[in-house]
């Protein structure tokens, strides 16, 4: 009898185990996919493209990477200084 319900606590045991195992797997894909969506967007920011870059770092960023929510803040700078720019050469021209 002892041995019948240490074998059923076993098989409960392995179960949580599977999940536990699949669980950290779905966090691990979407830790990559917020990393790498972060990645791109920076990389976008970088060729000039704010208005695509934004999408993927808010996503990272919903994601709860914090170096997202950071790289956002520096792409409302970046967006509110080419508006400077963009007012500065027009009063040249």
């Amino acid at each position: 009898s002892t041995l019948l319900a240490s074998s059923a606590a076993s098989d409960v045991y392995k179960r949580q185990l599977e999940h536990s195992a699949k669980t950290l797997e779905q966090r691990s894909d979407r830790v990559v996919a917020a990393a790498y969506a972060n990645n791109l967007g920076v990389l976008l920011v970088k060729e000039g493209d704010l208005d695509g870059a934004e999408p993927l770092l808010q996503q990272a960023a919903d994601a709860g990477l914090a170096e997202a929510r950071a790289n956002l803040a520096e792409l409302e700078k970046k967006r509110a200084d080419d508006q400077r720019l963009e007012r500065y050469r027009r009063i040249m021209n």
